[in-house]
C-alpha cells in the first residue's frame, strides 16, 4: 500500500504520473526530430526524448490534474496546427503594447492556466527522484496552500502569475521544455518553467516594486506578455535570463555557442 502524495489517501497502487504531461511530448519535435530539454537548475540544454515519470498520485488525483489542467491546456498551447491562446489574446484589449490583463480571458482559460502551472510546480516540488536537480522542496511553507488549491479546498495565497508567450514559427523554441526552477528576488521567490510556447512565472511571497506596480496597474493576479525570439539557443538563454550550456549533440550543432563558454 502507498499514500497519494497529494491527498494522502492510502491506495494499493499509485498511478505512474508524468512531470511534464505526456500529451505535450508529441508536439515537441517533428517525427525525426528530438525535443530539446533545458535543465533550469544546471543551465544545461540537450536533446532528449526521455519522459519524467514516477509513481506519485492516486487515480482520483491524477484524473483531477488531467481534467482541470492537462486536457484543457491541450486546447491552448502551441502545436503545428495553431496557437489557440495566442488567437484569444488578439481579441482582447492590451494594457500596453503586447501586454494583457489575464482577467479579460474567459474564466475557464484563466483557471486552466493557473491550475496547470501550479500542478507542474507542485509535482516538481515533491518529485521523489534526482532528475530535477535542486528544485525539490522549494515551495516551503506554501506547499500546503498549493495542495489545498489543487484539491479545490482553498484559494492561492500571495501568488501572482506572469505568462510570456512566444509566437515565433521560425525556430524550435516553442518545442522546448524546461524543468521548473526557483530564484530568490528580493523578498519573494520566482518559480518558472517553459512548455510549448508558454513561459510560466509564479511570483510567490512579497514582490518587488516593479512587480507590485505591474500588478497594481492591471488590478489582476495574472498578466500575459508577448516575446518573439529568433535564434533557438539564444532564445533559450533569453527566456531564462541566463546563458545556457549546450550538451551532447546539441553542443555539436551549435559550436559557436559552445565556444563562448568560459
Amino acid at each position: 500500500m502507498d499514500n497519494c502524495k497529494l491527498c494522502a489517501k492510502e491506495v494499493l497502487t499509485l498511478v505512474r504520473s508524468h512531470l511534464i504531461p505526456r500529451s505535450a511530448y508529441k508536439h515537441l519535435g517533428e517525427p525525426n526530430e528530438t525535443p530539446i530539454v533545458f535543465d533550469s537548475n544546471t543551465k544545461d540544454a540537450f536533446y532528449s526524448s526521455k519522459q519524467f515519470v514516477c509513481n506519485l498520485l492516486c487515480n482520483e488525483c491524477e484524473d483531477l490534474f488531467s481534467k482541470k489542467g492537462e486536457s484543457q491546456m491541450g486546447r491552448l498551447w502551441k502545436t503545428e496546427s495553431g496557437f489557440p491562446l495566442l488567437d484569444m489574446l488578439r481579441d482582447i484589449p492590451t494594457l500596453i503594447p503586447d501586454a494583457y490583463n489575464g482577467d479579460n480571458l474567459p474564466e475557464s482559460v484563466r483557471s486552466t492556466l493557473i491550475y496547470f502551472g501550479i500542478s507542474i510546480l507542485w509535482r516538481a516540488n515533491v518529485w521523489p527522484k534526482d532528475e530535477i536537480g535542486n528544485y525539490r522542496s522549494s515551495l516551503g511553507v506554501y506547499q500546503k496552500n498549493f495542495e489545498d488549491f489543487l484539491l479545490g479546498v482553498d484559494n492561492l495565497k500571495n501568488v501572482k502569475v506572469i505568462i510570456e508567450i512566444n509566437p515565433s514559427g521560425q525556430n524550435r523554441v516553442h518545442k522546448l521544455i524546461s524543468l521548473p526552477r526557483v530564484r530568490k528576488i528580493k523578498n519573494s521567490r520566482q518559480h518558472d518553467f517553459f512548455i510549448l510556447g508558454l513561459h510560466f512565472y509564479f511570483i510567490i511571497g512579497g514582490t518587488n516594486e516593479i512587480y507590485n506596480n505591474c500588478f497594481k496597474h492591471s488590478n489582476s493576479k495574472l498578466m500575459l506578455f508577448f516575446t518573439d525570439s529568433k535564434n533557438k539557443l539564444l532564445a533559450i538563454a533569453d527566456i531564462i535570463q541566463n546563458r545556457v550550456i549546450p550538451r551532447g549533440n546539441l553542443r555539436k550543432d551549435y559550436p559557436h555557442i559552445s565556444s563562448q563558454k568560459k
